[in-house]
C-alpha cells in the first residue's frame, strides 16, 4: 500500500477547499438600520437567528441608530441599504424627496401603551404631569395626543419631556423622573411588571395603522443588481413571520437572544403580538389615508411613498 507524501495531500486538500469554495457562493452584504432593541423587530431577530436570510444568500448587518430619525437619516444618505422605522417618517421623508421608499408593512397596529405611575388612577389624575414623549412628529406623541384628545386634554395640559425611544423612555420612567410615557413592547410589559400600569392603549385611538415598515434608499435600489437582493430580502422576512406563527418557542427564543429580556417578557410578547393581535404582516398592502390623517400628513399617489413590486416578486 502506498502512503501519499504531504505534497499530494496538500494538494488534494487545496482542490477539496476550490470545489467547496465553487460551490458555496458569498452572501450578499446588506445593511439594515433599526432604532434600538425590541420586539418590533421580531421578525428580523428570526429571519438572522434561524437562517432564513442566509438561505437567501445575504449576509444582513444590523445597526442601531438610537431614534427613528437616525435611522431615516441612516437609510436616506445610503449608509444604511434598507431602514426598519416608523411610517410616519419614512412617508415623511419621501415626501420631502429624500431618496427613501416603503417596502413592506411589518407591525400592523399602533404599539404604544400609555403607562402611569401605580397613583394615577385617571386622566384627571394624570393632567399637570411630567410625560416623557417622543418629538412632537414621533409617532409615541402622536398617540399620546390623540388619547389625550379623546379626553379632551392637549399636551399643554402636561409637562412634556422628549425622548427618542421606547427603551430610553422606559429607563426615565424607571428613574422617577417622569409619571408617564408611551411604551411599545417589550417595556411596556417590563414597566408593569415593575408596578406601573396601563392607563390607555393607543390601538384604540388609531386605527388602523401601519406603524412600522421596512423601506429601502431609491438610489441603492435603482441598480439592477440590488433588485433580486431586495426581493430575497423581503422573502427571507415572510418566512420569519410563518416561523414566528408556527413555532412559539423558538420565536420567544429569538427575542430573549436579541434583547436580553427575561423568558416571562417574552412568552408575554409572544401571547400579545402572534397571538393576540397578529401585529406581523409582511403583506402588500398600505393604508396610507387612514395613516395620514392620524398624523396630519399629505402626500400625493400612493406611488410616491410606496412600491410594492419586491413584495409580488417575493411571494412567488
Amino acid at each position: 500500500m502506498r502512503t501519499a507524501t504531504p505534497l499530494a495531500l496538500a494538494l488534494s486538500c487545496a482542490l477539496a477547499g476550490s470545489a467547496s469554495a465553487q460551490t458555496t457562493p458569498a452572501l450578499t452584504e446588506i445593511t439594515l438600520a433599526m432604532n434600538a432593541p425590541g420586539s418590533g423587530n421580531w421578525p428580523v431577530y428570526i429571519a438572522d437567528q434561524q437562517g432564513f436570510f442566509r438561505d437567501e444568500g445575504l449576509h444582513v448587518t444590523m445597526v442601531l441608530t438610537g431614534s427613528n430619525t437616525a435611522t431615516i437619516n441612516t437609510v436616506a444618505t445610503g449608509d444604511a441599504n434598507v431602514g426598519l422605522d416608523g411610517s410616519d417618517i419614512e412617508i415623511e421623508a419621501a415626501a420631502h424627496g429624500l431618496p427613501v421608499k416603503i417596502i413592506a408593512p411589518e407591525f400592523g397596529p399602533n404599539p404604544y401603551t400609555l403607562v402611569v405611575a401605580a397613583s394615577i388612577a385617571s386622566w384627571d389624575q394624570l393632567k399637570g404631569k411630567t410625560i416623557v414623549l417622543g418629538s412632537p412628529q414621533d409617532v409615541s406623541s402622536v398617540t399620546f395626543v390623540k388619547m389625550a384628545a379623546g379626553q379632551h386634554l392637549d399636551r399643554n395640559d402636561f409637562s412634556i419631556v422628549n425622548s427618542p425611544s421606547s427603551s430610553s423612555r422606559y429607563a426615565a420612567l424607571i428613574s422617577g423622573s417622569a409619571q408617564a410615557t408611551v411604551l411599545s413592547q417589550p417595556f411596556d410589559i417590563l414597566a408593569q411588571l415593575n408596578g406601573y400600569h396601563a392607563l390607555a392603549s393607543g390601538s384604540d385611538s388609531i386605527k388602523p395603522w401601519a406603524d412600522t415598515c421596512f423601506a429601502v434608499n431609491t438610489k441603492w435600489a435603482a441598480n439592477p443588481a440590488n433588485h433580486a437582493t431586495i426581493v430575497h430580502f423581503v422573502r427571507a422576512l415572510r418566512k420569519a413571520v410563518r416561523f414566528g406563527n408556527a413555532d412559539p418557542s423558538g420565536a420567544i427564543a429569538a427575542l430573549i437572544r436579541a434583547t436580553n429580556v427575561s423568558p416571562d417578557v417574552a412568552r408575554r410578547a409572544y401571547a400579545v403580538d402572534f397571538r393576540e393581535k397578529h401585529v406581523f404582516d409582511i403583506n402588500d398592502r398600505l393604508n396610507l389615508p387612514s395613516d395620514l390623517a392620524a398624523m396630519g400628513a399629505t402626500v400625493g399617489a400612493i406611488a410616491d411613498v410606496f412600491d410594492p413590486q419586491y413584495l409580488n416578486e417575493s411571494a412567488r
